[in-house]
């Protein structure tokens, strides 16, 4: 490629300009415009001078037939009147920090045929990055791949011997060169790496290799490299405008086929479509509150937008949100003391329910330890306590039963009982309690038996029968000496003549009572 230049035209010959590469249907791209001298006009708006800015275009800079994508983004560029397009491009590279070689002037004859910045060093040098479609057609092209040995500077001959830098304005690569062009309101001018003369971006016909305008069909960006380069005008002076006007989703899926070399014209319009203008914002829809349960964390009310995901705590959408931001924590139980059960065998099972759920139970088996608490005595009842323990969720939980402890009952022994003798009183005996000492039932007085006897003796104690009659329980008297007149102690018949006459002696007292009785009472009636 020594003897040719890309930028397509020579800058000193202008050649007819050649139809654009696209479907049938879209419009032929009109001739360079030509700078003239203004009519002289009587009335009407100021004609500009040269240096004022009369509108925007739009540029890019782009390395897609590298697998690098943009170098420079679509962006607005000033059109200042009596400027050509090299000279547009120029100053854009210098705000963006490159710098660049060319041949010509930017008046005249400019050919564009390196730029440099570190920003370059992000493209594979080696060409591995090279869209696959389009490895396949360069090496059927016999196109030999090298590796570039700058990595700040990109330009002609790097990679392929048919490579360099082309600009397409308004969909056409022209055969003129930059500094033949002139601007427009809403141009588009995007400056593209070739590593085939062109034939692998679509502009193969304005180096004159053919009828061809390239290898693959290439759609066309213009109006899709038109809206983005007008949001990124807004992203300037606003970083959050994607995300207040729900544009990053759209705006990346519009970028990732900006960057595509070989797309269709359907994914082209599709992404244009997705970018409204104005935007219409988020397309909300509320999402109800889930209430947090006892275990399972619960979510505040909140809206999501249909459009790109996003989660907004209010229905202007104006308030960004997360799931992790919304979320309730989970209440946890609310156990309060438990329903106890005793069984018969005093096992004990506790049952706890939540308040915040009544079908949230839990029962656990207790531990049941047991102590006489009141002790049984001879008359009362005792008490034996069991007492149940459960630890549930960190706090210990007693619950208590009683069980009757039967009175033991007195255990007796006989105090102070003692046999009647023939003299004296006897005693049956206190019946009193071994343990508590309390008398249980009074002993009763035996009386004394009196002596019987025989034969002038005491059958039981063997006392010798006394002459006189002795009452039983009074001492005997003693006896007096006996003379041969008395009658023998042991006479009976004598005995019995006493009682005899001490019978008739009371008998005639009694009759002289009465009679005297009896004539006292007469006097007194007479």
């Amino acid at each position: 490629m020594a003897d040719e230049k890309l930028n397509t035209g020579s800058g000193e010959e202008k050649l007819p300009e050649a139809p654009a590469p696209v479907a049938a249907d879209e419009p032929q791209a009109p001739a360079p415009e030509q700078t003239a001298a203004p009519t002289p006009q009587q009335e009407g708006p100021a004609q500009p001078e040269p240096g004022d800015v009369v509108g925007k275009a739009v540029f890019t800079v782009e390395a897609l037939s590298l697998g690098g994508g943009y170098i420079i983004e679509p962006c607005y560029v000033d059109i200042i009147e009596g400027e050509n397009a090299a000279q547009a491009l120029a100053r854009l590279l210098e705000e963006k920090g490159f710098t660049y070689d060319n041949t010509g002037s930017l008046e005249s004859g400019f050919y564009l045929s390196h730029i440099q910045g570190d920003a370059l060093a992000g493209i594979d040098p080696t060409g591995d990055s090279i869209p696959q479609a389009l490895r396949e057609k360069l090496e059927e092209k016999s196109f030999d791949i090298q590796t570039r040995t700058d990595e700040t500077s990109l330009g002609e001959f790097d990679y392929t011997s048919g490579s360099g830098w082309m600009y397409c304005l308004k969909n056409v690569f022209p055969n003129v060169g930059f500094a033949d062009s002139y601007l427009s309101e809403g141009d588009v001018v995007r400056v593209q790496f070739t590593l085939a003369y062109g034939s692998d971006i679509g502009g193969g016909y304005a180096m004159g290799t053919g009828g061809s305008a390239g290898y693959y069909e290439v759609a066309n960006k213009d109006a899709l490299t038109r809206r983005v380069a007008a949001i990124n005008a807004e992203i300037e002076k606003d970083a959050y405008y994607l995300e207040k006007n729900c544009l990053t989703k759209a705006y990346d899926a519009a970028m990732d086929v900006l960057t595509t070399l070989y797309v269709s014209q359907a994914d082209v319009d599709a992404a244009l479509a997705d970018l409204p203008d104005p935007p219409v914002g988020h397309k909300l829809t509320a999402v109800e509150k889930v209430p947090a349960t006892c275990e399972t964390a619960g979510v505040e009310a909140y809206w999501k937008c249909s459009v790109c995901g996003k989660l907004f705590s209010d229905a202007e959408g104006k308030t960004e949100t997360t799931l992790e931001k919304l979320a309730i924590p989970a209440t946890g139980h609310t156990y309060g003391a438990p329903v106890w059960k005793w069984n018969d065998d005093f096992t004990v099972t506790a049952t706890f329910t939540c308040g915040n759920d009544a079908s949230h139970v839990k029962t656990v088996n207790a531990t049941v330890t047991n102590e006489v608490t009141t002790a049984a005595t001879c008359e009362a009842d005792g008490v034996r306590t069991y007492t149940a323990k459960v630890t549930f969720d960190g706090k210990d939980y007693t619950d208590t039963k009683t069980e009757v402890i039967p009175a033991t009952g007195h255990d007796t022994e006989l105090v102070g009982a003692k046999d009647a003798t023939c003299t004296e009183d006897g005693y049956t005996g206190d019946e009193v309690c071994k343990v508590c000492g309390v008398t249980v039932k009074q002993g009763e007085v035996i009386p004394a038996l009196g002596h019987d006897y025989k034969d002038g003796k005491c059958s039981r104690c063997g006392a010798e029968e006394p002459t006189t009659p002795v009452e039983p329980g009074k001492p005997q008297q003693p006896e007096k000496p006996t003379t041969p007149d008395t009658p023998a102690t042991g006479d009976s018949s004598n005995m019995t003549a006493l009682w005899v006459v001490l019978a008739v002696a009371g008998l005639g007292i009694i009759a002289l009572v009465v009679l005297l009785v009896t004539k006292r009472s007469k006097k007194q009636n007479g």
